[in-house]
Protein backbone atom coordinates (compact mmCIF):
# COMPACT_ATOMS: atom_id res chain seq x y z
CA UNK A 1 0.00 0.00 0.00
CA UNK A 2 3.06 2.80 0.01
CA UNK A 3 3.49 2.72 -3.43
CA UNK A 4 0.23 3.12 -3.79
CA UNK A 5 -0.42 6.23 -2.49
CA UNK A 6 2.90 8.08 -1.16
CA UNK A 7 3.15 10.53 -3.33
CA UNK A 8 -0.35 11.57 -2.58
CA UNK A 9 -0.27 10.93 1.11
CA UNK A 10 2.94 13.54 0.94
CA UNK A 11 1.76 15.56 -1.39
CA UNK A 12 -1.52 16.23 1.40
CA UNK A 13 0.20 15.80 4.64
CA UNK A 14 3.30 17.55 4.14
CA UNK A 15 2.85 19.82 0.64
CA UNK A 16 5.83 18.04 -0.79
CA UNK A 17 6.33 18.89 -4.37
CA UNK A 18 6.64 16.46 -6.89
CA UNK A 19 10.79 17.02 -6.20
CA UNK A 20 10.58 16.70 -2.39
CA UNK A 21 8.42 13.19 -3.46
CA UNK A 22 11.25 11.76 -5.49
CA UNK A 23 13.53 12.51 -3.11
CA UNK A 24 11.63 10.48 -0.62
CA UNK A 25 11.37 7.31 -3.10
CA UNK A 26 15.15 7.98 -3.77
CA UNK A 27 15.21 7.02 -0.09
CA UNK A 28 13.74 4.13 -0.62
CA UNK A 29 15.79 2.99 -3.34
CA UNK A 30 19.05 3.97 -1.81
CA UNK A 31 17.51 1.50 1.14
CA UNK A 32 16.30 -1.31 -1.07
CA UNK A 33 20.33 -1.24 -2.67
CA UNK A 34 21.28 -1.09 1.46
CA UNK A 35 18.89 -3.65 2.53
CA UNK A 36 18.82 -6.59 -0.17
CA UNK A 37 22.48 -6.19 -1.25
CA UNK A 38 24.32 -5.62 2.29
CA UNK A 39 22.05 -6.06 5.48
CA UNK A 40 20.67 -9.46 3.67
CA UNK A 41 23.59 -10.66 2.10
CA UNK A 42 25.43 -10.34 5.59
CA UNK A 43 22.27 -11.46 7.70
CA UNK A 44 21.29 -14.32 6.05
CA UNK A 45 24.11 -16.73 7.31
CA UNK A 46 23.45 -15.58 11.18
CA UNK A 47 19.72 -15.55 10.72
CA UNK A 48 18.83 -17.77 8.39
CA UNK A 49 15.58 -17.37 5.74
CA UNK A 50 12.97 -18.12 8.65
CA UNK A 51 14.48 -15.58 10.76
CA UNK A 52 15.79 -13.17 8.50
CA UNK A 53 11.71 -13.08 7.30
CA UNK A 54 10.59 -12.73 10.73
CA UNK A 55 12.92 -9.79 11.56
CA UNK A 56 11.88 -8.60 8.01
CA UNK A 57 8.11 -8.44 8.55
CA UNK A 58 8.56 -7.06 11.85
CA UNK A 59 10.69 -4.27 10.64
CA UNK A 60 7.91 -3.79 8.03
CA UNK A 61 5.37 -3.22 10.43
CA UNK A 62 6.61 -0.73 12.75
CA UNK A 63 7.77 1.14 9.33
CA UNK A 64 4.32 1.16 8.24
CA UNK A 65 3.12 2.17 12.19
CA UNK A 66 6.02 5.27 11.66
CA UNK A 67 4.76 6.50 8.18
CA UNK A 68 1.18 6.46 10.03
CA UNK A 69 2.16 9.02 12.20
CA UNK A 70 3.65 10.99 10.01
CA UNK A 71 0.41 13.21 9.83
CA UNK A 72 0.95 13.56 13.48
CA UNK A 73 4.87 14.47 13.78
CA UNK A 74 5.95 17.17 11.78
CA UNK A 75 9.70 16.00 11.58
CA UNK A 76 11.34 15.21 8.30
CA UNK A 77 13.80 12.98 9.92
CA UNK A 78 11.09 10.75 11.43
CA UNK A 79 9.75 10.61 7.72
CA UNK A 80 12.89 9.34 7.00
CA UNK A 81 13.47 7.00 9.26
CA UNK A 82 9.87 6.16 9.00
CA UNK A 83 10.41 5.15 5.27
CA UNK A 84 14.49 3.84 6.10
CA UNK A 85 12.48 1.35 8.16
CA UNK A 86 9.91 0.04 6.63
CA UNK A 87 11.84 -0.28 2.98
CA UNK A 88 14.55 -1.84 5.27
CA UNK A 89 12.28 -4.60 6.99
CA UNK A 90 10.73 -5.20 2.96
CA UNK A 91 14.77 -5.56 1.78
CA UNK A 92 15.05 -7.94 4.35
CA UNK A 93 11.83 -9.95 4.06
CA UNK A 94 11.48 -10.37 0.11
CA UNK A 95 14.66 -12.38 -0.48
CA UNK A 96 14.54 -14.82 2.76
CA UNK A 97 10.63 -15.22 1.80
CA UNK A 98 11.65 -15.68 -2.01
CA UNK A 99 14.83 -18.75 -0.81
CA UNK A 100 12.08 -20.09 1.65
CA UNK A 101 9.58 -20.64 -0.82
CA UNK A 102 12.01 -22.42 -3.37
CA UNK A 103 13.74 -24.64 -0.65
CA UNK A 104 10.62 -25.77 0.45
CA UNK A 105 9.58 -27.22 -3.26
CA UNK A 106 11.17 -29.96 -4.60
CA UNK A 107 14.43 -28.76 -7.07
CA UNK A 108 11.63 -30.04 -10.20
CA UNK A 109 8.94 -27.88 -9.14
CA UNK A 110 10.91 -24.41 -8.14
CA UNK A 111 10.09 -22.64 -11.24
CA UNK A 112 6.32 -23.48 -10.95
CA UNK A 113 6.39 -22.78 -7.49
CA UNK A 114 8.43 -19.34 -7.73
CA UNK A 115 5.70 -18.33 -10.46
CA UNK A 116 2.81 -18.83 -8.31
CA UNK A 117 4.78 -16.59 -5.68
CA UNK A 118 5.17 -14.24 -8.30
CA UNK A 119 1.53 -14.62 -9.51
CA UNK A 120 0.36 -14.27 -5.78
CA UNK A 121 2.41 -10.81 -5.69
CA UNK A 122 1.19 -9.41 -8.84
CA UNK A 123 -2.72 -10.12 -7.55
CA UNK A 124 -1.24 -7.85 -4.36
CA UNK A 125 0.24 -5.45 -6.69
CA UNK A 126 -3.70 -5.17 -8.27
CA UNK A 127 -5.67 -5.26 -5.07
CA UNK A 128 -3.17 -2.66 -2.91
CA UNK A 129 -3.92 0.18 -4.77
CA UNK A 130 -7.50 -0.17 -4.39
CA UNK A 131 -7.08 -1.09 -0.25
CA UNK A 132 -5.28 1.92 -0.26
CA UNK A 133 -7.55 4.76 -1.85
CA UNK A 134 -10.77 3.68 -0.11
CA UNK A 135 -8.90 3.30 3.20
CA UNK A 136 -6.77 7.08 2.32
CA UNK A 137 -10.47 8.58 2.07
CA UNK A 138 -11.05 7.97 5.33
CA UNK A 139 -8.35 9.31 6.65
CA UNK A 140 -4.61 9.48 5.35
CA UNK A 141 -2.71 7.04 7.87
CA UNK A 142 -5.49 4.31 7.44
CA UNK A 143 -3.58 2.54 4.79
CA UNK A 144 -0.38 2.50 6.52
CA UNK A 145 -2.28 1.15 9.82
CA UNK A 146 -3.94 -1.29 7.68
CA UNK A 147 -0.84 -2.56 6.20
CA UNK A 148 1.10 -2.67 9.74
CA UNK A 149 -2.09 -5.07 11.17
CA UNK A 150 -1.71 -7.26 8.29
CA UNK A 151 1.81 -7.31 8.12
CA UNK A 152 0.92 -8.22 12.20
CA UNK A 153 -0.89 -11.29 10.76
CA UNK A 154 1.74 -12.02 8.67
CA UNK A 155 4.58 -12.10 11.66
CA UNK A 156 2.07 -14.33 13.69
CA UNK A 157 1.34 -16.93 10.89
CA UNK A 158 5.28 -17.59 10.49
CA UNK A 159 6.33 -16.65 13.99
CA UNK A 160 4.13 -20.22 14.40
CA UNK A 161 5.75 -22.20 11.62
CA UNK A 162 8.92 -23.68 12.74
CA UNK A 163 11.82 -23.31 10.82
CA UNK A 164 12.94 -25.35 8.05
CA UNK A 165 15.74 -27.92 8.91
CA UNK A 166 17.07 -27.74 5.09
CA UNK A 167 20.57 -25.48 5.46
CA UNK A 168 20.12 -22.34 2.99
CA UNK A 169 20.04 -23.50 -0.99
CA UNK A 170 19.40 -27.22 -0.13
CA UNK A 171 16.11 -28.73 -1.23
CA UNK A 172 13.33 -30.08 0.50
Amino acid sequence: MLQANVSVFLKDVKQFDPAHIGMVLFAVGVMDVLSQGIATRLLLPRMGEHGLARAGLALNACGFLMIAAIPFVPSIAFLFAAIAVFTLGDGLFQPAMSGMIANAAPERERGQVQGANQGRQAVGRVLAPLCAAYLYERHPAAPYVAGAVIIAGAYMLLAARPAAAAPHGAGA
